[in-house]
């Protein structure tokens, strides 16, 4: 750990002044460095001094790299450096015991290559020393530190305007070198005429306002003249005499004491002002404070940090705020060039710095240096800050507070059984005893609006589909929810207000057991059974209907129910809680009845009471508790999509849990009876719609009856004050409603590849689109030819010049990936390959795509219908992959693929079939993209266009502009 000695033991001409009396100095490695006439102060200067910074102490800062971890953080800007070692090591340090000791490989021409350490702020003024010792095989590393300006604003990032100064450099041989940056006033003067003249050729001016300068980083680069494999060393930093800056940067009347955040992290657990928190985020969008409290949402994610009217706004209304910092250009500047104004007490309301959504495992080094960035500028009030990433959760879990782990799956070919499992695993590879959250999809996918034509409906979010990805969350041991959307709460659009409704009572539920999901730790996962056990005569007396596994060859409707119902345990400080959810089949596209009588679950614990809790109350009727061998048998005896079942350790959590339920009760029932009558006005209008396209559904106007007649009970229920019966009301009119969705849906998929294969049967609400194109191709006569010509890949030459393979994986992967033509010439075929290095294993799932075949582009135009048919075989599973194989186009993206995982019927080959609407004319490509190991052979691709005899086509062929989140603009 690095000393700091305090400056009222300064050393004047080779003594030391302590507390006014001179004394001897002590042993460097004990409080000070070793007497000597290095330098001499007259003691009227250092008076001055300490008036000019207001009176604040100064340190000598000295660091002997005595620990068990290293310091120095490695920071490079191309893919081929690498660190190959990096230890504190016993062996040749220059004094004391450790030194800290690196291997590092570089390349020729490569991009710089730095090694960071961070130093505490530290003025600049003439009498400030730095400098480092250094032990290296090769010549060739300076020694650098960074300045900040803190009152001059950089025109070209709109941030405090940094920049370096650099130091003496390394000559190799194999020996101890001190390397010193010269910060004088002499070399500091010759540093700012360069940082004006670079400024003036940049920008046009040459003004600098350098009041309030300092240091706050060193930095070691490393020539990339060569390849060079270097050992390196580093020992006895010193940065003198060190007086803080924060007077000097702090806007006039702004207080320099420490802020005490009111989030705090730890021990896999948020809280905020020291009680259990569940942070319940929600983009803004200019929504009134009213409608914002009323969703039950307690974050609010601003697009602006500085809009205090805003923040306060929020505050005031005992809403929590999180913002987005400024975020540097890494493309035009290196971390070490770039810095951070503090913050000042105008963002006291903010809770929490969110940097972006989807951050790729390739940007960890400038995530990374991000927030470094905003923990430096937000020192005063060290707020947690959290990032939504896509892989190496665990490497962005130690640069950050808390990590997002988020995989959109809604009206794509991802099933919610994928979802789970791809949540569970990301949590499983984030830090141990560290939070983690998750964003939920909310509205359609960017690239499914973006690629639909203007005349077309635009799909919905289903409520129980919002639901289904809050419980997966929840059972995954998320310990935080945001809720994406790029609309207000408060739009007009079809759908919006059973979203906002949706949100809101998954926020009643989760803020109702916040102090239980802030502490739970899963446990189990249980195991599920559904309705009588007709075997159960069969049976011998000694055995249990659970010591029968229902086998996956039982497609009786109870034994795909209890495969599909997921139950976990999860151990809070309250007690245990079991959190059921259907994981239906297919309920990324459209959710189906999802309900069920005597569903069961084992628990491997001894339970004496245990209650169902809803929004309107804690039921005890509603469950049969039985002991038998291996635990205790929990029967739910009427099970709609979902259930919370709590195991109270005592009456005072249950009593306690009863008191907020009465309090939100009639607010929940009159959310449950809107939602339920909007709900039943959506679904009547689009099968209207397709009575007048679709093949009939049988009884479908008594479903509908029955629903309306279930939600009219609901809102007199509510009327009359009877809260309790009301939630059971709604759920059941909507269970109806999704049993006549899935039908109609049912029916327009039976024939297709995939639901994904038509742009219009990704959701019920598209599906007269869906019926309206297909009638027009019936009619239309004028099909073109085939617009991929090299899609039969018997033409070699065509293949190999056309066609595009690329690779995510490193250049150093253990994994061989290839794509082949294989067969006759006359026949040929792609082979697209991955396979395992002899003797290597990987664990879990492949974050990058070993390889991927682009076809060339084909010209497409606006209104016009594209049809895509081919072949695939797969003779084995794919492996370390939940997605297989992806067939998409650049239409749609991957959000619209077609997805492979498992052999194809008997290993033979199978067809496959999409199509797409063109919204906007221009060029389409196909893709093929093998994200795990193994083999897949792909044939016979083809392409034709149909033009459509309809409506005139739109004139507006431009894409529509991105939806945006809160964050920085420009990235």
């Amino acid at each position: 750990m690095p000393r700091q000695v305090p400056l009222t033991s300064r050393r004047f001409e080779g003594v030391v002044v302590r507390d006014g009396a001179p004394v001897l100095s002590a042993d460097r490695h004990q409080s000070t460095r070793p007497v000597g006439k290095r330098f001499c102060v007259p003691l009227f200067v250092w008076v001055c001094l300490c008036w000019l910074t207001s009176g604040l102490p100064a340190e000598d800062f000295i660091e002997g790299f005595e620990g068990d971890t290293p310091t120095w953080r490695f920071l490079r800007h191309s893919s081929q450096a690498k660190v190959l070692q990096q230890v504190c090591s016993n062996d040749n340090a220059r004094t004391g015991q450790k030194s800290e000791s690196l291997v590092i490989e570089t390349f020729p021409n490569d991009q710089p290559v730095e090694l960071i350490y961070k130093l505490p702020a530290a003025v600049r003024f003439d009498e400030l020393k730095s400098s480092v010792w250094v032990w290296s095989d090769h010549p060739g590393i300076q020694a650098v530190v960074r300045v900040q300006l803190p009152n001059q604003i950089d025109p070209r990032t709109g941030q405090a305007l940094v920049f370096s100064v650099f130091g003496d450099i390394h000559g190799g041989g194999g020996q101890w070198q001190r390397l010193e940056i010269d910060l004088s006033d002499r070399a500091y003067k010759e540093t700012m005429r360069r940082v004006r003249s670079d400024l003036s050729r940049r920008v046009g001016t040459n003004k600098l306002n350098e009041q309030g300068a300092f240091v706050d980083q060193m930095s070691l680069h490393l020539a990339t003249v060569q390849k060079v494999r270097w050992n390196i060393r580093i020992d006895d930093l010193e940065l003198s005499p060190v007086v803080p800056p924060q007077a000097n940067s702090l806007q006039e009347g702004e207080s320099t004491q420490r802020i005490p955040p009111r989030v705090r992290i730890g021990d896999d657990r948020v809280l905020l002002d020291g009680q259990p928190f569940f942070p319940l985020i929600i983009p803004y969008h200019g929504e009134s404070t009213e409608t914002l409290a009323h969703s039950s949402v307690n974050v609010i994610w601003v697009p602006d940090y500085t809009d205090r009217a805003l923040l306060d706004q929020l505050s005031d209304a005992g809403l929590g705020v999180m913002a987005t910092p400024p975020q540097p250009d890494f493309e035009t500047a290196t971390p070490d060039m770039v810095g951070l104004l503090p913050f000042n007490s105008s963002t006291d309301p903010i809770l929490l710095w969110m940097l972006d959504v989807q951050i790729p495992s390739s940007r960890l080094q400038q995530a990374s240096a991000w927030a470094e960035m905003v923990r430096d500028a937000d020192r005063q009030r060290s707020r947690p800050i959290m990032a939504d990433v896509m892989g190496k959760e665990r490497e962005f879990h130690r640069e950050l507070s808390l990590v997002g782990a988020s995989r959109a799956i809604l009206h794509t070919s991802k099933t919610p059984q994928n979802y789970a499992a791809t949540l569970e695993h990301r949590q499983r590879m984030a830090l141990p005893g560290k939070p983690i959250f998750t964003l939920i999809t909310t509205e359609p996918a960017e690239e499914l609006l973006a690629s639909r034509p203007a005349r077309s409906t635009a799909p919905i979010v289903e409520p129980e589909q919002i639901w289904m990805q809050t419980n997966i969350a929840l059972a995954a041991g998320y310990k935080g929810i945001g809720y994406l959307s790029f609309h207000s709460l408060e739009s007009t659009e079809p759908g919006t207000e059973e979203r906002r409704l949706a949100i809101e009572l998954a926020n009643y539920q989760i803020r109702l057991l916040e102090p239980w999901l802030a502490t739970a730790k899963v446990l189990q996962q249980a195991r599920v059974q559904v309705a009588q056990d007709k075997k159960s005569s069969q049976r011998s007396p000694l055995l249990s209907r659970w010591d029968v596994r229902p086998g996956s060859e039982d497609l009786s409707p109870a034994g795909i129910a209890a495969r599909q119902i997921q139950a976990t345990v999860l151990e809070c400080d309250q007690g245990l809680m079991v959190l059921v959810n259907w994981l239906e089949d297919n309920a990324q596209y459209q959710p189906g009845r999802m309900c069920a009588k005597d569903v069961r679950i084992l628990v491997n614990r001894d339970v004496v009471q245990a209650c169902e809790m809803t929004t309107t109350g804690l039921h005890l009727h509603t469950l049969g508790l039985t002991r038998v061998a291996g635990g205790t048998e929990v029967l739910i005896k009427d099970l709609n999509q979902s259930t919370v079942i709590l195991i109270a350790n005592d009456n005072q959590a249950k009593d306690a849990l009863n008191s907020q339920i009465a309090r939100v009760r009639p607010m929940v029932s009159e959310a449950w009876s809107n939602l339920a009558r909007a709900k039943l006005e959506r679904v009547r209008d689009v099968h209207h719609q397709l009575v007048q396209l679709a093949p009939p559904v049988t009884n479908a106007e008594p479903v509908l009856r029955e629903a309306s007649q279930l939600a009219d009970q609901a809102q007199k229920a509510h009327e009359s004050g009877r809260f309790g019966e009301v939630e059971r009301l709604a759920r059941s009119s909507m269970a109806y409603l999704r049993d006549l969705q899935q039908t109609h849906w049912k029916i327009a998929t039976g024939r297709e590849t995939s639901p994904s294969a038509s742009p219009h049967t990704i959701c019920f609400q598209t599906l007269p689109d869906h019926w309206r194109m297909k009638e027009a191709l019936k009619k239309s006569t004028h099909v073109s030819d085939n617009l991929l010509k090299s899609g039969n890949f018997d033409d070699t030459d065509a293949v190999f010049v056309s066609w595009r393979k690329t690779s995510d994986l490193p250049e150093n992967a253990s994994i061989s990936a290839t794509a082949l033509l294989v067969g006759p010439p006359e026949n040929s075929c792609l082979q697209l390959n991955a396979v395992m290095a002899r003797g290597r294993t990987i664990a879990g799932t492949l974050e990058q795509s070993p390889v991927t075949m682009a076809s060339p582009a084909f010209t497409v135009s606006a209104g016009d219908i594209i049809r895509v048919q081919g072949r695939i075989q797969i003779r084995k599973p794919l492996e370390s992959t939940t997605d297989g194989l992806l067939i998409y186009d650049s239409l749609v993206g991957t959000t619209g693929a077609l997805r492979f995982t498992e052999p194809t019927a008997h290993g033979s080959w199978q067809d496959f079939e999409f199509y797409r609407e063109v919204a906007h004319s221009g060029e389409m490509r196909i893709f093929f993209e093998l994200k795990g190991l193994g083999n897949v052979w792909l044939d016979d691709l083809r392409v034709t266009a149909t033009q459509v005899d309809g409506p005139e086509k739109s004139p507006n062929n431009e894409p529509p502009e991105p939806r945006r989140l809160p964050t920085n603009e420009g990235k």
